[in-house]
């Protein structure tokens, strides 16, 4: 008799896995859309739409070469890059 439970077992399996897999394209959907929306807001020069995709406290950091070829990290204000987005320019920011 345990030998038809082996089959229920796999199959069990294998809904736990193919609902876990749901949820994991779920949030990557939803880590991909608020990107999106980032870059939108960027674009778009609004900076409420910027800082809605974003937590309290983000750290803006950037690593490169200095000018004498140093590589360096780099850590910026988020406030100023809103506020430098939030500009009026001709050219529009598109990433």
């Amino acid at each position: 008799m345990h030998r038809y439970h082996l089959p229920f077992v796999f199959a069990l399996l294998f809904c736990a896995n193919a609902a876990f897999s749901q949820k994991d394209k779920s949030a990557e959907r939803a880590v991909k859309a608020n990107i999106n929306r980032f870059f939108e807001g960027m674009e778009k020069g609004d900076t409420a739409m910027l800082r809605s995709t974003c937590t309290d406290g983000i750290i803006l950091q950037s690593y490169g070469a200095d000018k004498s070829g140093k590589l360096q990290l780099e850590t910026e204000d988020f406030d100023d890059f809103v506020k430098f987005i939030g500009l009026a320019t001709q050219n529009k920011f598109k990433e």
